[in-house]
């Protein structure tokens, strides 16, 4: 059993890497391009909400790149993983690979994006005045937080869009409004907003995963407390094993059906 799980679990590593580098092959820039947007989209924003907002947050600039590095990690990846198992289904009628493992792989190649901006946000870090802590690295508990949440909610959203076919359609659109209810460029308990809102935007997964990476990072923010973090703890760890558990249903049937 260990070890098919360890030639598994080799196997959707180097799926992924391949996707990653197909996805730039032949192009001028190749694996540039994962980064472009991502400073073109923190350009644009940061010009009109410090230069003429005049944002109050210290540390502005990193406090928005480190928004934009979680929320196109976050909506990339649970997009990425409804459309895996389609665009892969040669591969699965051909060779006896997990269906698991296909959606895994397309998290993993979207890692490897994330590890190019995260090594892109040190830079930044590095040449700002931000001090350095041995605290900084639990940002890495945040960064394990966001995969697993949208590795979760990935294989939710691929079951579901199986069996109702407006699934990518109706998440593009939450997706929109999702951004706006997630604290990528304000801090939501500075607008007047009825309590439950501000509350929703506060503590909602993605948002909790871009606060304490924040709050870990910059240190400008109160330190995440105990509790806290035990309760996003036990929520995320039920919110996997319940996608897995259902995500395992789902496709067994299908493969007795």
């Amino acid at each position: 059993m260990s070890h098919t799980f360890i030639s598994t679990t080799r196997a959707t590593l180097a799926l992924g890497t391949s996707d990653f580098l197909l996805r730039y092959r032949g192009s001028l820039l190749g694996p540039l391009w994962s980064v472009l947007p991502l400073l073109a989209k923190f350009v644009v924003m940061y010009v009109i909400f410090e230069t003429y907002l005049d944002s109050p947050i210290e540390h502005f600039a990193l406090y928005l790149f480190i928004g934009l590095i979680v929320w196109e990690f976050f909506a990339r990846t649970t997009g990425d993983c409804m459309r895996t198992l389609k665009s892969k289904k040669d591969l699965l009628q051909k060779l006896p690979f997990p269906p698991m493992g296909i959606i895994l792989s397309s998290v993993w190649s979207n890692c490897i994006i994330l590890g190019l901006h995260a090594a892109l946000l040190l830079i930044f870090i590095g040449v700002s005045d931000v001090p350095f802590a041995f605290t900084q690295l639990l940002a890495l508990v945040s960064i394990a937080f966001l995969i697993i949440v949208s590795a979760s909610i990935g294989l939710i959203l691929t079951t579901l869009a199986s069996h109702i076919r407006d699934i990518p359609h109706l998440w593009n659109t939450f997706l929109q409004i999702l951004f706006w209810l997630t604290p990528v460029f304000y801090r939501p308990f500075v607008l007047d907003l009825p309590t439950p809102l501000a509350r929703f935007i506060a503590l909602h997964p993605v948002s909790f995963a871009m606060t304490t990476m924040r709050e870990f990072l910059l240190g400008a923010l109160p330190f995440p407390g105990l509790n806290r973090m035990v309760l996003y703890c036990v929520i995320i760890s039920f919110l996997m094993l319940m996608s897995i558990h259902v995500f395992q249903v789902f496709f067994s049937r299908e493969s007795h059906a």
